[in-house]
């Protein structure tokens, strides 16, 4: 049985629309997950799987396998055309804009880090420790930890002839990109880098009592996108398990961010 060349054309179409809306969809959301990837893996499963049943059904003349080849190679050049119109173009602004978002991001690390002091500071009434772990003070404190790197990024552009050339997409809207800045920076204390903790292991947790009844074996771990999410997120692995939440230590975290307003105070944008 020959399967006509306008159908193949059609299932091509279809995979190549349904790429281009999931493309489209997800990029307006965050650019920087990876379900961008399933709307590529979907078209091209299809192409293949019509190629096969092409070859299988069809007279295996070389007409036909050249027109699905030359159909592919167009879809390919579609597909290269759509990723490089999705990389991050540099954008160029004034000086004077440089300088503003500065100062405006400074702004914004000092405003978070200010109301993070605040809520872990309301974490004790009357002397009585309200939450052992600050976990949402915690996830308020990445903002500003990442905001930070933000502006270490600002920073680290140079103005020539009055502009300065900006990547806005891998860059200031790559979240990893961001605290990693902020994790390597030489003059932000330790102690600053290093509120979150994983647990190693542990004995009897008592929920009631809001403690701990045996030992706990903490570990750092650095201040990431993911340690952010899963905070004050609940979730379940592919095996049913619990996942692990980071642990913010009430003392060190306190002690951190006391050490960040310091640090963010005397800064210069």
């Amino acid at each position: 049985m020959k399967v006509d060349w306008k159908i193949l054309l059609l299932i091509y179409s279809v995979a190549l629309i349904l790429y281009i809306i999931g493309a489209v969809v997800i990029f307006r959301n965050d650019p920087q997950y990876i379900f961008f990837w399933v709307p590529i893996i979907f078209a091209m499963l299809i192409l293949m799987i019509s190629t096969y049943v092409s070859r299988t059904l069809s007279d295996k003349s070389d007409n036909k396998i050249d027109g699905v080849l030359d159909i592919l190679k167009r879809i390919e050049e579609k597909v290269d055309g759509l990723h490089k119109k999705n990389k991050s173009i540099p954008i160029e602004i004034t000086e004077q804009a440089w300088h503003k978002l500065r100062k405006d991001t400074l702004y914004n690390v000092k405003a978070i880090i200010d109301n993070v002091r605040t809520l872990d500071e309301n974490n004790v009434k009357n002397g009585i420790l309200q939450y052992r772990e600050p976990f949402v003070a915690g996830f308020l404190y990445t903002h500003a930890y990442e905001e930070f790197g933000k502006l270490l990024i600002f920073q680290s552009y140079k103005p020539e002839n009055g502009k300065v050339t900006i990547n806005q997409k891998n860059e200031l809207r790559d979240h990893h990109v961001k605290f990693e800045e902020a994790n390597k920076n030489p003059l932000l204390p330790t102690e600053c880098k290093t509120v979150f903790k994983t647990i190693l292991s542990t004995t009897s947790y008592t929920p009631d009592a809001n403690k701990l009844s045996g030992i706990q074996v903490l570990d750092n771990m650095p201040i990431t996108f993911e340690a952010r999410t899963s905070l004050i997120h609940t979730d379940i692995d592919s095996n049913g398990n619990l996942k692990k939440k980071p642990v913010v230590d009430r003392e060190p975290f306190s002690l951190a961010v006391s050490k960040f307003v310091e640090f963010i105070d005397s800064f210069q944008a």
